[in-house]
């Protein structure tokens, strides 16, 4: 069961750096290049999917020591 939470750890620890990375990418467009119009829609989908996976990663059962 141990190793289970890891792998799902592992998923969500990917998912949010992945997320974190994307926005990072877009804020740097937005504030570069002044499309915040175009993107901010796909900027607040980012925002929102990091708060989702941060609150996941706190909700999980604490890891157990071996």
């Amino acid at each position: 069961m141990k190793e289970s939470y890891e792998v799902e750890i592992g998923k969500l620890q990917n998912e949010l750096n992945e997320v974190k990375a994307k926005n990072s990418t877009l804020k740097e467009v937005v504030t570069g290049h002044g499309k915040s119009a175009e993107l901010g829609g796909e900027v607040n989908e980012d925002k929102d999917k990091v708060a989702e996976l941060d609150k996941q990663w706190k909700q999980r059962p604490p890891d157990k020591p071996s």
